[in-house]
């Protein structure tokens, strides 16, 4: 019963790869005739390649993940060193140190913008620690200095979150929300 119905279905597949062959065959006199009438040369297109996610594999999470995580973590720590040696020292004014975040802020955000297009997950990481520079550094002008009112420090954080939600939609990365 079974060698039978195997059989059948061997049939049945060999017809339809006649039918797909005589059809491709079609396809290919079609194709030279509308190049002989417009004097053009026939364009077969090629097989579109299918992406195929990668697994998990422990070589890209260190290459890709790991590392760059490990990298911003150094960058933040010698940062804060080096921000903390200025500051024990009387060497940045406490207008200069916000004035110095918000600038440091702001070239986060414009790198980020303009690596967008080419690294996408690395301009999402740029942009998010750009706003988070942003908003913190409202919060310390604001709790450490005095140097905005509240409503003004209120307002500008309300801006900063409302813009980074539109940007996390645009980005469609789990990075930024």
């Amino acid at each position: 019963m079974k060698e039978n119905e195997i059989q059948q279905l061997q049939k049945e597949l060999e017809q339809l790869s006649k039918e797909v062959q005589l059809q491709q065959e079609k396809i290919l006199q079609l194709q030279q005739r509308i190049a002989q009438l417009s004097n053009t040369e026939i364009s077969i297109p090629k097989e579109a390649k299918i992406h195929t996610p990668q697994k998990f594999s422990l070589e890209n999470f260190i290459g890709l993940r790991l590392i760059n995580f490990i990298g911003i973590i150094v960058l933040v720590i010698g940062l804060s060193i080096g921000v903390k040696y200025a500051i024990d020292r009387n060497l940045i004014s406490e207008g200069m140190r916000i004035t110095l975040a918000y600038l440091a802020g702001i070239v986060l955000y414009v790198l980020s913008l303009q690596l967008k297009k080419k690294y996408v997950l690395f301009s999402a990481i740029l942009f998010s620690g750009g706003m988070a520079s942003l908003y913190f550094t409202t919060y310390a002008a604001y709790v450490y200095y005095s140097m905005f009112s509240f409503v003004l420090a209120f307002i500008i954080m309300v801006v900063l979150i409302i813009y980074t939600v539109y940007e996390a939609i645009r980005y469609n990365r789990q990075e930024i929300a």
